[in-house]
């Protein structure tokens, strides 16, 4: 997980992207990407991260300067939210049993998204306490934004984010409703990013099997031709579909194309490869 959230954010630095290459050789010094995939958790960290790269150039430990100020973030917050509901002294008291707690410790130490997402969760439950305290509207659309920002470290905080908000519209009486500003009105609009990464997550509109021009690496009379990449199968004793994505199948026009190309420089023996070559076609070729 902490190996591709650092490959999103160096996706993002290098390429604009968020595609991760999954496999690339060197050859004489000239790097050939060969698939990409995405991955399936949302994006805000890595541009955070990617933000960072962009002011102290790429380094994998730049993620530790994210987690050390959230680390400290949430111990400050957390002091805030009981000191708010039951004094000073419980909010030390709190402060000081999150600091000691080992898998606080270890996830502040780590590469991970748990203790930015941690910061994130205590931000919006300290402004909802607010709130509920002085149901204001200028309160409420403060309460919105930091929601929004907490829906998109994780799915799962999506739910969340949304109980709060009906939350919040049911304590807002009637006549703040009515003034109720436009934040409310674009706050449905910030979940359609989350909406598409989970399509597309899930599906192979992303994942594309490596089309671009060889380099051999065989001898000459011979070539391996990838018609397919990944796996549908997903058996107990198999990883590859979780690194090579879902099953996919090249078209037969590129796979010509680039057996043509192959024979006009030499090349007399062909061999097809696949992860699981019995299934090639289905997937594209209404499963004939």
């Amino acid at each position: 997980d902490e190996a591709n959230l650092l490959s999103t954010s160096k996706s993002m630095y290098e390429k604009n992207n968020v595609f991760v290459s999954i496999e690339e050789f060197k050859i004489l010094g000239q790097k050939q990407e060969m698939s990409f995939s995405l991955d399936k958790r949302l994006a805000f960290f890595p541009y955070v991260l990617h933000l960072i790269h962009c002011i102290k150039g790429y380094s994998p430990n730049n993620v530790y300067i994210i987690n050390a100020f959230a680390s400290f973030g949430c111990l400050f917050l957390l002091y805030f939210l009981i000191q708010s509901l039951w004094g000073k002294y419980y909010g030390y008291v709190a402060m000081l049993l999150l600091a000691s707690y080992p898998l606080f410790i270890r996830y502040s130490m780590s590469a991970g998204y748990d203790v930015f997402n941690l910061f994130f969760a205590l931000l919006a439950f300290l402004f909802f306490c607010k709130f509920c305290k002085n149901n204001l509207r200028e309160n409420a659309n403060l309460l919105i934004y930091t929601v929004a920002l907490l829906s998109y470290t994780r799915y799962e905080c999506s739910i969340m984010a949304i109980v709060i908000v009906i939350f919040t519209l049911i304590i807002l009486n009637k006549k703040e409703l009515e003034q109720i500003n436009w934040a409310f009105c674009i706050y449905p609009l910030l979940f359609i990013p989350n909406a598409w990464i989970m399509f597309f997550a899930n599906t192979n509109t992303y994942l594309q099997v490596n089309e671009g021009e060889r380099i051999l690496t065989t001898n000459s009379h011979t070539a391996y031709v990838r018609i397919a990449e990944g796996c549908n199968n997903f058996c107990t004793y198999c990883i590859i579909p979780k690194i090579r994505g879902k099953f996919r199948s090249r078209t037969l026009e590129s796979v010509i194309k680039e057996v043509e190309s192959l024979a006009a420089q030499g090349v007399k023996e062909i061999i097809l490869i696949a992860q699981d070559l019995t299934n090639y076609g289905v997937d594209i070729y209404n499963g004939k």
